[in-house]
């Protein structure tokens, strides 16, 4: 499925309901493994709309994760949870991480963004203007984000 030039899939393993990690993060949450599935999506969802390439979510407040993942309770309880679980790292500077995301995601993303560039005849963009159309695409998704929350 494509929306507005951009792909809007993304891969997930067929027995992630089997996965440690999300088995870990289900008892941390206090959740069911399938509802916990279902924050997982939601989360991967949002990176794939955010255009997320490298699995770097940036340094996003535990209440905007929160939001994206209706999590009710308390935002740091979440972020630590998919912390501890193994779900997310923290970079040095501070930056959420999703592990393989570039792998399981990243990459059509990458050649989404790429094929965008060539067929709007911008494939030699410099990095300076990828990362404005890469800011600009972040701020789409955050004004849909804030219509669908």
């Amino acid at each position: 499925m494509k929306a507005r030039g951009m792909t809007t899939w993304f891969a997930m393993d067929s027995m992630i309901h089997l996965s440690p990690q999300v088995l870990d993060l289900a008892a941390r949450l206090g959740l069911d493994v399938d509802t916990t599935v279902g924050k997982l999506a939601r989360l991967w969802s949002w990176a794939k709309l955010a255009r997320v390439e490298s699995g770097d979510l940036g340094q996003i407040p535990d209440r905007e994760l929160a939001a994206v993942l209706r999590w009710k309770k308390k935002p740091s309880e979440l972020t630590e949870a998919l912390l501890a679980a193994g779900v997310m790292t923290r970079t040095e500077d501070g930056s959420l991480f999703l592990p393989d995301w570039y792998e399981t995601n990243g990459k059509s993303t990458e050649k989404a963004r790429k094929d965008r560039e060539r067929k709007n005849g911008t494939s030699r963009a410099t990095e300076q203007n990828r990362k404005e159309q890469d800011r600009k695409a972040q701020d789409k998704t955050e004004k849909t984000m804030d219509c669908i929350l």
